[in-house]
């Protein structure tokens, strides 16, 4: 029996609760952040082949406001509130991308910039911020594999399931050892409630996709950072999700578990855990 999931019952409505943990070490360096977000998503309909969605904060606190941390909580106002066009279980536009460049120019950027000014780097990351809010393309893709997105549109609604087959799709964890990202694969099996209406449960295991990985990339970075030309860059990746789905294919709660090593150069995990609160 073949199994598509969509997304039904436009207008419905759902508040969502995202925790999210995040550890890395770089050469002894270490940094961690714990993340705890409210969140409305509504599903208004579809329009030129896309599904709408509206996505709006209500609450966000987080434990390390310092270094980039800081910048991530400067700028949450401009993705506080979106207009949401998905398309194959991916986000593929921000229908409110031009409001969005407006709140910045107005009020975001002259904040930001007077609170970092002094700081390294500060020119070129509001230089890299404004890039990004005036492209359609480049601001979805910031989007789409950021938490709590990366869970709610991670790509298994676009999937055909079956009981007895193995789904597969591409990830990313973004902002990975000096690259945009890290590239995934990432298979995929439903699992199907006995009783008739219950939903469905999915079950994902991914691995490092070596095809999309530039491993000469990566040993130049090891190796420029440990100003060693010896050093030892094997990578080793572990990469898991769930999901529970409801009969209208709205997820209940995601969880992705992430953990990336190099022995005694770094290590990133990332522990992110998703659940509807109130439907």
């Amino acid at each position: 029996m073949e199994i598509m999931l969509k997304y039904q019952s436009p207008g419905r409505k759902v508040l969502y609760e995202l925790r999210r943990m995040e550890e890395s070490e770089l050469r002894g360096g270490k940094t961690n952040n714990a993340t705890n977000a409210f969140f409305s998503l509504k599903y208004e309909g579809q329009k030129d082949g896309m599904d709408i969605f509206t996505y709006l904060v209500s609450g966000h606190t987080q434990t390390n406001r310092s270094g980039l941390y800081a910048w991530v909580e400067d700028l949450l106002p401009l993705t506080a509130h979106l207009q949401l066009g998905v398309k194959d279980d991916r986000i593929e536009k921000v229908f409110n991308r031009k409001k969005i460049c407006d709140l910045w120019e107005r009020k975001i950027w002259y904040a930001t910039r007077k609170k970092h000014k002094g700081e390294d780097n500060a020119e070129a990351m509001l230089e890299n911020v404004d890039k990004t809010l005036r492209d359609d393309e480049i601001f979805a893709n910031t989007l789409r594999y950021a938490p709590p997105f990366s869970l709610l549109f991670s790509g298994i609604h676009a999937e055909v399931f079956d009981r007895n087959k193995i789904e597969k799709r591409r990830g990313r964890l973004p902002g990975f050892a000096g690259e945009a990202y890290l590239p995934l694969l990432i298979e995929d099996a439903i699992v199907v409630s006995e009783k008739s209406g219950e939903g469905y449960e999915i079950k994902s295991e991914g691995k490092l996709d070596e095809k999309e990985f530039n491993r000469d990339i990566f040993r130049t970075f090891v190796r420029t950072l440990s100003d060693d030309p010896t050093a030892v860059c094997d990578l080793s990746t572990r990469h898991t999700e769930r999901y529970l789905l409801d009969a209208c294919g709205w997820v209940q709660t995601g969880m992705l578990l992430h953990l990336s090593v190099v022995p005694y150069f770094m290590l990133r995990e990332e522990r992110c855990f998703l659940k509807a609160v109130q439907s």
